[in-house]
Parts: structure tokens; C-alpha cells; sequence
């Protein structure tokens, strides 16, 4: 996902171009029997960085909006402290949208789409292990300003307090390096979209310089006849 402006025409547009690497992932916890029919699962919904859960993503985003199921009240909840999570309580799984509004750029969010997991894969029995789902995405910053690239790098070393995902915190990550591999190929695709554009953008301005180029031509032909 590009944050920031288009790439410029360049050669050097591939050096200003810095990675964050996200998970967005939900814990839902079965809430047993007994449990009302309309709220069978608590579940968080969040989203932490890739390397490190402690990561203080508020560096370099704003807020992260989470539009739920239009069924719940409210279903824009906005969220703009870390650590970036919200919990609720359901019955049923659905696609979360995950809007992240970049310092840098906030009337320009990006989105992200995470499924709602509730239940254990098929075949398995309903218990009160929780049930983790995590996917890997990433943020390419395209030209930051210099302060914005100094956030970047500050946040690879700013941690958020030890306990500020409370009994969340041993759940991340459990089969993550799976995951990576899984998701490798959304982050390939993102680089590669980002060169594509820079490409793109590169042809564009040398055919709009070679059509300046005839235009000014054909009016100095103009001019000395």
C-alpha cells in the first residue's frame, strides 16, 4: 500500500521508498455454553507491527478507524491512541475494514480488509482456545518528508509499554513465520506496484517532454516562415 505522493521521474524515486511491515489480526475468545446467542465471542480486532507488537505505530499513524458489520452500533469505531485494537462481543464472522490514517497524509487513508475469525478451522471442536488470525501486510512510504523519514526510523526503536496489550501480548504471533510465508507474496506485489508506478510515471513525463519538445519546434517553423 503507497502512502505519500506519486513517485517522481527520476532515477533516485527507488531511494526514498521505506517499508513498515504490519500485521492486522483478531483474537476471539468462545465465551462458553451459557453465553448469550447474540454474543457467543469476545474479540479484538488490531493492528501491531510485524517485528515487534510493542512497535508505537502512533509515530507515523494518526488514527485507525475499523468499520465492523453494519449490524453493531456504531459500526465506525475510531481509535486514535496505541495500542491500535478494539474489542467487542458477536456471534458471526465478517470482513473488517482497517482504515490507517498516515501522519503524513491523513486526508489520504489506506485500507486494509481482515476476516473475522470466530471459530476453530472445520473438523476441529468449539473450545476456549482462542482463535488467532493474523495476516502480514506493508505501508510504502513513497518520498517522505524529512521528518516524516525520522519518525520512521524512530519508530523501529520507540516501544509502547510492556503491558499495554494486557493478556493479548503471549497470543501474537503464534504461527506468524507461516503466516510470512503465506503473505510474502502480498508484500512482493506491493514493491512490485510501486515500480510499476514509478515506471509508468517515468514514460508519462518523457512523452509529455517529447510532445513540448515538437509543439515548440513546430511553432519556431511557424514563427521563420
Amino acid at each position: 500500500m503507497l502512502v505519500g505522493p506519486a513517485p517522481t521521474t527520476d532515477g533516485s524515486a527507488e531511494n526514498t521508498l521505506n517499508e513498515k511491515r504490519l500485521v492486522h489480526g483478531s483474537i476471539a475468545f468462545w465465551l462458553g455454553p451459557r453465553a448469550p446467542q447474540t454474543k457467543t465471542h469476545r474479540w479484538t480486532v488490531y493492528v501491531r507491527g510485524a517485528r515487534d507488537p510493542l512497535e508505537d505505530l502512533s509515530l507515523y499513524i494518526q488514527k485507525v478507524e475499523f468499520v465492523l458489520h453494519e449490524s453493531f452500533a456504531d459500526p465506525v469505531r475510531v481509535v486514535k491512541e496505541p495500542p491500535f485494537c478494539l474489542t467487542e462481543h458477536g456471534w458471526g464472522e465478517f470482513e473488517v475494514i482497517i482504515r490507517l490514517f498516515p501522519i503524513s497524509d491523513p486526508d489520504k487513508p489506506v485500507e486494509m480488509y481482515h476476516p473475522l475469525r470466530l471459530f476453530p478451522s472445520v473438523g476441529q471442536e468449539l473450545t476456549e482456545k482462542p482463535v488467532v488470525s493474523e495476516h502480514l501486510d506493508v505501508l510504502v512510504f513513497s518520498q517522505p518528508a524529512p521528518e516524516v523519514e525520522r519518525a520512521l526510523h524512530r519508530s523501529d526503536v520507540a516501544r509502547m509499554p510492556s503491558d499495554c496489550w494486557g493478556d493479548l501480548m503471549p497470543l501474537f504471533g503464534g504461527d506468524l513465520h507461516q503466516v510470512e510465508e503465506e503473505d510474502l507474496r502480498k508484500v512482493q506485489q506491493a514493491r512490485e506496484r510501486v515500480r510499476q508506478q514509478i515506471q509508468a510515471t517515468r514514460l508519462q513525463y518523457e512523452a509529455l517532454t517529447a510532445e513540448l519538445a515538437r509543439a515548440r519546434t513546430h511553432a519556431l517553423h511557424r514563427e521563420l516562415s
